[in-house]
């Protein structure tokens, strides 16, 4: 039985005989009896499938939240928002910003398994800030707390009786 042969330039396996490296090509002068293959090699069949897309949405993101407190920073400091108001503003757009990347990753159908914590963490965030947008609005701030207790009593129940598979 002859010495396992790997072609030097990728370190894939060589069939004895070939005249060219079966994975990347390279003329058989590159592929050396004995030659193991490098770190982290494995075969072809055997690495891990390549996403046809990569995501990319943590920027758009970032930088979406960034734009949206410069917009609302701009509009309490014209005095279109009140500066007593203007953070939940903030917390709303914030809160679509990530609803929106949870439809995002659905549509690509790669990423839906990550579509969970955007969409249900941005809903939390959008209602908590048009709660206190209404609250502030029709003078009823100090029914605030009871928001979380509803949110806090919906994500239990939630838990309760949505089924696992």
């Amino acid at each position: 039985m002859s010495e396992a042969k790997f072609c030097s330039r990728c370190g894939a396996p060589q069939v004895e005989g070939a005249s060219f490296c079966s994975r990347c090509g390279a003329p058989v002068r590159h592929i050396e009896a004995g030659v193991q293959p490098p770190p982290g090699f494995a075969p072809p069949m055997e690495r891990e499938p390549m996403r046809a897309w990569e995501d990319r949405t943590g920027p758009f993101v970032g930088g979406g939240i960034l734009i949206w407190l410069g917009i609302t920073f701009y509009l309490a400091t014209i005095e279109y928002l009140s500066w007593a108001i203007w953070w939940a503003y903030f917390i709303c757009g914030i809160g679509l910003i990530l609803v929106f990347q949870g439809i995002v990753h659905f549509i690509q159908g790669a990423y839906r398994e990550k579509i969970t914590g955007p969409i249900i963490g941005g809903s939390i965030l959008f209602l908590v800030g048009a709660f206190f947008i209404s609250a502030f609005s029709f003078g009823i701030g100090n029914w605030w707390p009871f928001l979380f207790m509803f949110i806090g009593i919906i994500i239990i129940l939630t838990a309760v009786l949505v089924k696992r598979h």
